[in-house]
């Protein structure tokens, strides 16, 4: 006959390894999301430079992320949902503060760390793509203005909405219809 298992001593155990996989899986996320943000960076220098060569590089490069980012998706859906089960958070209140709020530590530091350090490139990179969306616009509005100048005005085509279907009456129309 067996001892019996002291279940105490199970919970916070598990506790901890669900702790260290969640911190790893941030972490993982946060150079991600560095890498976001040196390629942003490369495309803003590319785009000033007209190096359309490198532009397409770092395109290229965060498409690659992007599609890293979204495979990554479904282990952190699972890592939230068996976090909210060991620590009594539900998955509509399951938050990042809510699993800080209820970790020990060392983990509640380390979670925090990475929280704020997740925060502020996030940050870094919306004001990038922001910045680099404002140039690259500039400079299509200026191709555009030296086109007309050269060609003439070029010939109103019929633009369809985002989903494709009619017409677009608005000022942000798809391009192609639902049939290419």
């Amino acid at each position: 006959m067996s001892a019996p298992v002291n279940t105490s001593k199970v919970e916070p155990m598990h506790q901890a390894r669900l702790l260290d996989s969640c911190c790893a899986q941030l972490e993982t996320e946060l150079a991600r999301q560095a890498r976001v943000l040196e390629l942003c960076k490369e495309q803003g220098r590319a785009a000033r430079a007209r190096d359309i060569d490198a532009l397409d590089r770092a395109t290229r490069a965060l498409t690659a992320l992007a599609q890293d980012g979204i495979r990554a998706e479904g282990e952190r859906l699972a890592m939230t949902a068996r976090l909210g089960a060991a620590f009594g958070i539900s998955a509509a209140e399951f938050r990042m503060s809510a699993l800080i709020a209820r970790a020990p530590e060392p983990w509640r530091a380390r979670l925090v760390r990475t929280q704020a350090a997740l925060k502020d490139t996030l940050t870094s990179t919306r004001r990038l793509v922001d910045a680099n969306g404002r140039h690259l616009r500039d400079g299509m509005r200026s191709a555009e203005r030296i086109l007309a100048e050269v060609f003439g005005a070029a010939p109103q085509v019929e633009a369809y909405d985002a989903d494709g279907q009619r017409p677009s009456r608005d000022g942000a129309p798809a391009v192609l219809n639902v049939a290419g």
